[in-house]
């Protein structure tokens, strides 16, 4: 747990939670959702630790807390990765004789704003013998954070497959979706 973890590293408790505190802590936060209220919800965590800890936290503690409370938005990234492999195929799929094959591949995640988030993916692969026989695969997705409670998401996906004797194909996918969150109610 993030709280957990950051109070231990700022050596602002010395001794480690019991897993009934983190459950609590989690439970605090669950609850955060549908309230709304960080004062109330921090006061809570703090309360929680400071019990168990028998240590008072200081102000810069809290603050974090508090961050981590407010903070709970997902991860945007960006940057890119490539990979290269070789290796050796012991039987073919399409009837041929067994090669070296080469994969290659690449991800590029890039959030254009902070409710944004593009990912690309790339990878190629085939025999030794590139022209003969390879497969192509490449999909884009976009998600953005459209408001606290909803979500939507497009990608495109492609494929391309060529082998020997066999007419090249290629596919296509197209998918669109809106996640909705909507708040539980305890009875």
């Amino acid at each position: 747990m993030t709280i957990h973890r950051k109070l231990r590293w700022s050596n602002a408790i010395r001794s480690v939670l019991s897993d009934a505190v983190l459950a609590d802590i989690a439970q605090i936060l669950g609850e955060l959702e549908v309230s709304g209220d960080v004062e109330s919800a921090v006061a809570a965590i703090e309360a929680s630790i400071e019990t168990a800890t028998v240590v008072q936290l200081n102000a810069w503690s809290l603050l974090m807390v508090e961050d981590v409370a407010v903070g709970k938005e997902p991860q945007r990234s960006c940057g890119f990765a490539a990979q290269v492999g070789l290796g050796y195929e012991l039987l073919d799929p399409y009837g041929g004789t067994p090669g070296f094959i080469v994969a290659l591949s690449s991800d590029m995640p890039h959030a254009p704003d902070p409710s944004g988030q593009m990912t690309g993916h790339i990878s190629f692969s085939g025999l030794f013998n590139l022209a003969s026989e390879n497969t192509t695969t490449g999909s884009f997705s976009y998600e953005i954070v459209m408001s606290a409670s909803s979500t939507l998401k497009a990608m495109y996906s492609s494929q391309r497959l060529q082998a020997p004797g066999v007419p090249t194909s290629t596919t296509h996918r197209v998918t669109c979706g809106m996640l909705l969150k909507v708040p539980a109610v305890n009875v």
